[in-house]
């Protein structure tokens, strides 16, 4: 805005300038009538340009410290939607000391965005399907704040 402020002041002063000029004479006070209106709007200029970047400033500061909170871990504890897990990664293993309920952990990173935030503490490596793999127990992370997504009938 202030840009186009002061385009349109250095238009009207060079647009009324030949008017009060008159005869071809340029004296010594006219001259410096002239350069002290050009530093006047350049001042104008100026001191509304510095508001602007005033504003951007403080605007990107506020963006800032929204993201740092917004990045917060124990702020998204309280968010359901994040700290869901998706049903379709549920394992029920039938292993000597009864079933058990894991997660798999490559489904839980192809299907989910924040898969890299599940507790380490609650990785296990099972064998499941003919093989060992990695998991995470449903009940290690229940305990840490995480939900089974519910079930859609």
């Amino acid at each position: 805005m202030s840009r186009i402020l002061v385009i349109c002041l250095t238009a009207a002063a060079l647009a009324w300038a030949p008017v009060g000029a008159g005869p071809a004479r340029a004296a010594d006070d006219d001259l410096a009538k002239i350069l002290g209106g050009l530093a006047i709007l350049g001042i104008v200029g100026k001191v509304l340009n510095d508001r602007e970047d005033r504003k951007r400033a403080a605007q990107a500061d506020t963006v800032d410290r929204d993201r740092h909170y917004r990045d917060d871990r124990w702020k998204d504890r309280d968010s359901h939607a994040r700290r869901t897990l998706p049903r379709e990664c549920l394992h029920i293993l039938d292993t000597e000391r009864g079933l058990r309920r894991v997660y798999g952990k490559r489904c839980l990173q192809r299907t989910m965005a924040n898969a890299h935030r599940l507790p380490r503490h609650c990785e296990r490596w099972v064998y499941a399907y003919g093989r060992e793999r990695p998991a995470y127990g449903a009940r290690c992370l229940r305990q840490a704040g995480w939900t089974a997504e519910r079930r859609h009938y």
